[in-house]
């Protein structure tokens, strides 16, 4: 069943084309948060950083950098301050420093890590590396999507 409020923001969602658009209802979330879901055996915690083993590429580094997380040999350390481990999943919450005031990136489009130009409409169902936070833009299209096809087979 879907909250009122979730059926104002599908129909919402359906004259939004851009993130930008919807940045009163997610508050850019996606470029606040990190999702990593890891298995116990990778994970280190000591008192000011959950470690994690994870190989990055360069393009992984700048983008955890940009949200203060370290990279020393293969371990990403997170400050512990802006964690919640929740079982195998972490849920890091610390604003990209391209975030300014208003919530819109300065970074040029060209110009930011590949992870931030990758999720769109059609990678949000299969998101590989990103996740879809609960107020985004294609969580609401894609709601919209599966109550149209109910509708119709109805």
């Amino acid at each position: 069943m879907i909250s009122e409020e979730d059926k104002e923001r599908i129909e919402l969602a359906q004259h939004c084309d851009t993130c930008i658009n919807w940045h009163e209802f997610c508050n850019a979330e996606c470029c606040k948060t990190i999702f990593l879901n890891i298995s116990s055996d990778e994970m280190n915690t000591d008192k000011s950083y959950i470690e994690v083993k994870h190989l990055c590429t360069k393009d992984k580094k700048w983008y955890y950098k940009l949200h203060g997380v370290q990279y020393v040999h293969g371990i990403l350390r997170f400050p512990k301050r802006y964690c919640t481990v929740v079982g195998t999943r972490i849920l890091y919450v610390r604003r990209c420093m391209m975030l300014d005031g208003d919530n819109l990136c300065s970074g040029h489009p060209d110009n930011k890590p590949e992870i931030c130009k990758y999720l769109t409409m059609e990678t949000s169902v299969d998101p590989k590396g990103c996740e879809v936070t609960p107020n985004c833009l294609f969580r609401y299209k894609l709601q919209e999507e599966e109550n149209g096809k109910t509708s119709k087979d109805k």
